[in-house]
């Protein structure tokens, strides 16, 4: 038999799990189930009544369910592997376990984390933010996990494809970066995307979707999942949550304009499989206003838990007394009501793979001019000339990051800080997830002495980007101004991680060790 390649292995949850619906029990249909669910004594009680090749498929499935990728292979290679959809689920955990060789896992009271050396920066923010995201959520609908949560981290995108198994093809035109799935969050790590992106909200925004399929039974309808969980992914550090970006926001206005609104019957059985990632960020944004609409009237967790005994419809119609499709009428005629407004330049949230020309990526054909011209004579310190520039770009597009950051740094050469400290400022507040408004207003807080809002911006940077290590530098060193010294320790900890021979570093360390002592 030729091997097939595992880079194609990429079918169905059923598919790829179950063999063949026909040839499988009942009784393992319903082990199945559980193992979705998460129901563990039930779990059991199906394992104590299989036999022969399904016994052992069923372990290799609650042994890759649990995360031990090794047992399941194991177990799997006991199995009749002549069937077809036997033989491919055997090949992507070969291809799985290959991958995780070298992951370390690290374990906290709320989460197992797994992720490879390269990585381990992500970790301490991991840990000090999951017990966070446990709580707050829990609040929201009344759960708390019994098991500890496995995260891991997918250093590339390719290899995030095949651990998904969502396909490289459908996670490039997608920008998927996550996912939960077979009891576990999986992420990639932000340090294959140049821009990185809003990580930690990502890992709060898949728990999320952990959450939803306990508490409704595995039932909550696609549309509701990914609008409850864009709703909530910020509420573990702001309340109430912060779930439209002005960029996203201008993208709503222009569907609504446009009359070209995605149905929320199109979005099934998953955003992935929209057009492109203007699609999937316009779905992202009417669902999440959805559940906006929803939860300022309505008992979410209620409806939720309806559904583990009844139809979403029949659950809307028990809470709200109409069905889903009248809700979503309703949600239109809300959105009218909102009286949006257009933010002139924020740019809306996009996953970028590789790096870009950020004027040709990020800013309008009218002001592109201006803006080369702008950088030529920054370049050549004419930073009044570039300044002119500058303004004149900012006259069409207000709030555009990438011209706010450029006149920031013409203003920072001039000396002239506070007014380039406004620009940042902008910048930040209406391009929210744009991490080097962040990186330079953090750096200028640190040189100015503001302290306390340096550790605040610098934070945000690394909840987009942890890998860059002046970020890092600038964080401690705001933390030892204020006397934190745990936490600037972390911080040097961190930085030695990504750059051992950083300027400065081993001094500061060797000073804080000393402190220990």
């Amino acid at each position: 038999m030729s091997r097939p390649d595992p880079m194609k292995i990429f079918v169905s949850l059923i598919l790829i799990l179950i063999a063949s619906a026909g040839e499988c029990s009942d009784k393992f249909k319903r082990g199945m189930q559980y193992l979705e669910l998460g129901e563990t004594d039930k779990v059991k009680e199906i394992t104590g009544q299989l036999s022969g090749d399904e016994l052992s498929h069923f372990i290799s499935l609650s042994s890759f369910y649990a995360g031990d990728y090794r047992t399941a292979l194991i177990e799997m290679k006991k199995t009749d592997l002549s069937d077809g959809e036997r033989m491919r689920w055997f090949y992507y955990l070969t291809k799985l376990n290959d991958m995780t060789q070298d992951f370390n896992e690290y374990e906290t009271e709320y989460c197992r984390i797994r992720l490879k050396k390269t990585d381990l920066v992500m970790r301490t923010y991991v840990e000090d933010s999951f017990g966070e995201i446990i709580e707050k959520i829990g609040r929201v609908f009344d759960f708390i996990p019994q098991e500890k949560i496995l995260i891991e981290v997918y250093p590339t995108k390719e290899e995030f494809s095949i651990a998904s198994t969502l396909g490289d093809e459908t996670v490039e035109r997608s920008g998927a970066i996550a996912i939960s799935k077979f009891n576990r969050l999986m992420i990639t790590s932000p340090q294959s995307l140049p821009y990185g992106y809003r990580w930690l909200d990502t890992v709060c925004h898949e728990y999320i979707h952990f959450v939803l399929n306990r508490v409704s039974g595995g039932n909550c309808p696609l549309w509701l999942h990914e609008g409850t969980a864009k709703y909530f992914e910020t509420v573990w550090r702001v309340n109430p949550p912060e779930y439209l970006t002005p960029g996203n926001v201008n993208l709503l206005i222009d569907a609504m304009e446009r009359g070209t609104l995605i149905p929320f019957s199109r979005m099934h059985p998953s955003l992935v499989y929209l057009k492109n990632q203007d699609e999937v960020n316009l779905a992202f944004c009417e669902v999440s206003t959805a559940v906006d609409f929803l939860t300022k009237k309505y008992d979410l967790n209620n409806i939720m838990r309806l559904m583990q005994t009844n139809s979403c419809d029949k659950a809307f119609k028990k809470v709200l007394g109409y069905d889903t499709g009248k809700f979503e009428n309703n949600w239109k005629k809300y959105l009218k009501t909102l009286k949006l407004d257009k933010t002139r330049g924020a740019v809306s949230d996009k996953i970028r793979w590789k790096k870009v020309d950020e004027i040709d990526e990020f800013v309008g054909m009218e002001l592109r001019d201006y803006v080369r011209l702008g950088e030529r004579f920054r370049k050549n310190d004419n930073y009044e000339s570039a300044y002119i520039q500058y303004q004149k770009a900012l006259a069409i597009e207000p709030y555009n990051p990438v011209v706010l950051l450029k006149m920031a740094k013409s203003l920072l050469a001039r000396g002239e800080g506070s007014l380039a400290e406004e620009k940042l400022k902008l910048a930040v507040k209406n391009n929210p997830n744009y991490v080097s408004g962040y990186e330079l207003l953090g750096e200028y807080y640190v040189h100015s002495g503001n302290y306390e809002a340096a550790v605040e911006i610098c934070n945000q940077a690394i909840s987009i980007n942890p890998f860059n290590p002046a970020v890092h530098y600038y964080l401690a060193k705001a933390y030892i101004e204020l006397n934190k010294l745990e936490e600037a320790y972390k911080e040097l900890k961190n930085l030695e991680l990504l750059e051992p021979y950083y300027p400065g570093l081993q001094n500061y360390l060797e000073k804080l060790e000393k402190n220990k002592e």
